[in-house]
């Protein structure tokens, strides 16, 4: 192989690894804290929570760690759920924060009530954990709350936070349930 060729498929790996879809964009946002928390790099600080009896640890971080999964940052958990009660998906969210709308594999989480001032900026996040900036559009279609299936509890327990919705896909239009737990209150 020319040493041409070996630079250009280097080079092609490089963009290709480093395409905010692939790795997503550096966000600050707030986890649960985890043990190690205030050790992990991507800590910015760490703090008690405003409401509950805990820490949350704000990070900067690309990709979201796996909800369900102790480490340093415990993610908010996010299911889609079928019509017989199945777990068809899972996403990690930040903490405080709630589903304003799915769009394909993805949901879509407004920052605003992480930001000091009113914001359209919110994250597009993939079941993988990507985190990708984009913009809220103004007018979402309304999500319809809909009873949680008692089949959620194998997730979430007897959260008190549990909340189902019924969201319209902004790409296909499909209705698609969502279960997650909402800000502590």
């Amino acid at each position: 192989m020319s040493t041409f060729r070996q630079l250009l498929i280097i080079l092609v790996l490089g963009v290709v690894g480093c395409s905010p879809a692939m790795r997503g964009d550096v966000v600050q946002v707030r986890f649960w804290a985890g043990d190690g928390a205030k050790d992990d790099p991507r800590v910015v600080d760490v703090t008690p929570h405003y409401s509950c009896a805990a820490e949350v640890a704000v990070a900067r971080i690309a990709v979201l760690p796996r909800a369900g999964e102790k480490g340093p940052l415990e993610p908010e958990r996010v299911v889609e759920v079928s019509n017989a009660s199945d777990i068809i998906r899972r996403w990690s969210m930040p903490v405080d924060l709630i589903v304003a709308a799915v769009k394909g594999e993805h949901i879509l989480v407004p920052l605003a009530p992480m930001e000091a001032a009113p914001s359209a900026r919110g994250l597009l996040i993939s079941p993988q954990g990507t985190a990708t900036l984009t913009e809220v559009p103004p007018q979402l279609p309304e999500p319809i709350p809909y009873e949680c299936p008692d089949s959620l509890n194998r997730e979430f327990g007897t959260s008190a936070y549990l909340r189902c919705f019924e969201f319209h896909d902004l790409a296909t239009g499909d209705v698609r349930r969502l279960a997650f737990q909402g800000p502590c209150t």
